[in-house]
């Protein structure tokens, strides 16, 4: 078979991972820490967002494949904790309104494919679409106790920015709008799921729009 196959991470692959996102993390906690002060290098949310971007993009880059899979779920979990608290912690203003809801949609989709492990025909293929004797690589979606803490997580969260919205009059519902896929993954896996269908997918209440 090609060496450019897809294979889970190593241990020491992951141990090199997790070192480098811890480091990236501090540095962010830091630079949140100072943003009231004239220099800090994330004085606005839309330079914290920026900072925080290459962190979801290379937690998505983790091969879906297990035992891979549970760190990329962890770590997607770890982000998306540590990202929504500090939005509500930012000065709300409409300028950054279109950037927010671009990060949302995308850490909505990343929410997604995390939570059932997006398998496709190379990670998880049936018997006969395969010649005889190649890999079939196992991927596991996230397992119940993480749906619950991602639900809690979201729930909480979306509490969070709708009344830190409402402090400059644009009102939305979180759960409709931008979380629906993770939302629509997630809530059938749990004990108790506060998601519904969003009324409207296509059209953020923020003014921008939202893919599908």
């Amino acid at each position: 078979m090609s060496s450019s196959q897809p294979r889970a991470l190593t241990a020491k692959q992951e141990h090199r991972l997790i070192t480098y996102l811890d480091a990236q993390f501090l540095e962010i906690s830091r630079g949140f820490k100072k943003r009231s002060q004239p220099d800090s290098p994330l004085a606005t949310l839309d330079a914290y967002l920026a900072a925080c971007h290459p962190l979801m993009s290379l937690i998505l880059l983790i091969p879906p494949i297990d035992p891979s899979t549970a760190l990329r779920a962890e770590l997607l979990l770890r982000y998306t904790g540590e990202v929504l608290d500090a939005i509500p912690c930012y000065p709300a203003t409409r300028a950054v309104l279109p950037r927010l809801s671009s990060w949302l949609d995308e850490l909505d989709k990343a929410g997604r494919d995390v939570s059932r492990a997006l398998p496709n025909m190379v990670f998880s293929p049936t018997i006969e679409d395969v010649p005889p004797g190649t890999p079939i690589y196992s991927s596991t979606p996230v397992s119940i106790t993480e749906s619950t803490r991602l639900l809690s997580l979201l729930d909480s969260a979306c509490d969070r920015i709708e009344e830190w919205l409402d402090t400059i009059a644009q009102s939305t519902n979180f759960r409709d709008i931008f979380f629906r896929r993770t939302y629509k993954i997630i809530g059938p896996m749990t004990p108790v799921s506060a998601w519904r269908p969003a009324a409207s997918p296509h059209q953020s209440m923020l003014g921008v729009g939202v893919e599908a």
